[in-house]
């Protein structure tokens, strides 16, 4: 009987702490629940929904925090389309469903979007409507961003031409032109940039200020010339201010010449630069000088010579050269000349330039040269040269091949 009563009086201990524990209950999550129906109630949907789900299973409370949750999702959709955030506003609205108007928002989001994406007019906004699984104006957008797409690469081609013809100069065109050269949207601007390379490769007032002022124009400035403007028309004159035969040189002042008589071999030549950079100059085969009289040979140049001249500088040199006229007199050092160019196809010059290829004798090339020039018997040319010692200068086999010479110059 002991224990039956021990029993009982634990089960009615238990019964008791049940009933408070649920009394208690009773009396809390009414209180709660009044609280979280009046945010709901007062618009405050993301406090009132985290309120109701604090309830757990009580009464409709489950219900309640989802219509909290659902109202606070459609403001904040709302407030994202307000924001142009047209993805995530149409995500929520379609995650929403049948709440309120959720569903027939859709295809007015979709609208509003296309809208939008056509006044922006740009690529990554067309971009971003077509992410809209769906898209009603999805084929419209692909239109639109090629139109877009075709009117921006123009816009670079034409962009990337306005610098390279700003640049003035070939190389930039040419490289501008090799650059863009597989762009199906830069063909016109190819175009153009070939015509206005043509245009200044004929262009002579590119290189007037350098021809026209040649004592002036520095090394720089010719460098700078050839680099900007490759095969212009006076690129070869251009040349020439820096690199040029002596005569031509002489003949724009950039440099002077003083020519004296030396021996019947050799010609003294001093060259004096009048210009701002070095020079090459080069005394070719086919240059004479003239003595100016009718008493002294006239010497004709038989072996081409190239010098280096600096800016402002002088140097003398010795040129090898042979006599023109057999019966005058031999220069010496009180004898001055004057520089001349035989004309390009005479037979003296083509004479001469074969002994030089053929590396002949000063005898054999002197020889060649009074065959041509007077036109004298072979005993005149075997005895009209004697050393001092008394033997011949030209002996018959020199004489055999300076005519072998004269025949094979034509």
């Amino acid at each position: 009987m002991k224990n039956v009563a021990r029993i009982f009086l634990v089960l009615m201990a238990v019964g008791v702490a049940v009933t408070i524990i649920y009394t208690s209950g009773l009396i809390t999550n009414p209180g709660k629940y009044d609280e979280a129906d009046a945010l709901l109630n007062s618009g405050s949907y993301e406090e009132a929904a985290a309120a109701f789900e604090a309830l757990g299973n009580f009464r409709d409370a489950p219900l309640k925090a989802a219509e909290a949750k659902n109202n606070y999702l459609y403001i904040q959709a709302g407030g994202l389309l307000d924001d142009k955030e047209f993805l995530a506003a149409y995500n929520i609205f379609k995650e929403l469903g049948s709440f309120k108007d959720s569903a027939s928002r859709l295809p007015e989001i979709d609208g509003d979007w296309w809208a939008h994406t056509l006044a922006l007019g740009s690529m990554q906004a067309c971009e971003e409507y077509m992410s809209l699984p769906g898209a009603a104006y999805a084929e419209e957008a692909a239109a639109e961003y090629g139109r877009l797409y075709a009117a921006e690469q123009e816009r670079l081609a034409f962009e990337a031409y306005t610098v390279a013809a700003g640049e003035g100069t070939i190389p930039a065109l040419d490289e501008y032109m090799e650059a863009w050269s597989q762009h199906e949207y830069a063909d016109e601007y190819i175009a153009l940039a070939l015509a206005l390379t043509e245009s200044m490769k004929s262009d002579g007032s590119l290189s007037a200020p350098l021809l026209g002022n040649p004592k002036g124009v520095t090394n720089e400035d010719i460098d700078a010339f050839l680099r900007d403007f490759p095969g212009h028309i006076d690129e070869l004159k251009v040349r020439a201010l820096n690199e040029g035969d002596f005569i031509e040189l002489m003949t724009s002042g950039v440099i002077s010449l003083s020519i004296k008589g030396n021996s019947i071999e050799n010609t003294n030549v001093t060259l004096t630069s009048k210009s701002n950079r070095d020079l090459t100059v080069t005394i070719p085969i086919g240059a004479y000088f003239d003595p100016g009289n009718t008493s002294v040979q006239n010497m004709v140049v038989r072996e081409p010579k190239t010098l280096k001249l600096s800016a402002g500088g002088s140097t003398t040199t010795s040129i090898k050269t042979a006599c023109m006229n057999i019966r005058r007199s031999i220069p010496n050092s009180s004898n001055t000349f004057s520089a001349q160019a035989l004309d390009g196809d005479s037979k003296l010059k083509r004479v001469v330039a074969l002994c030089d290829e053929k590396k002949a004798t000063y005898a054999v090339t002197q020889a060649a040269v009074w065959i041509v020039t007077d036109n004298p018997s072979d005993n005149s040319l075997l005895s009209t040269l004697v050393y001092s010692g008394g033997g011949r200068a030209i002996t018959s086999d020199d004489l055999a091949k300076a005519k072998e010479i004269v025949r094979e110059a034509g």
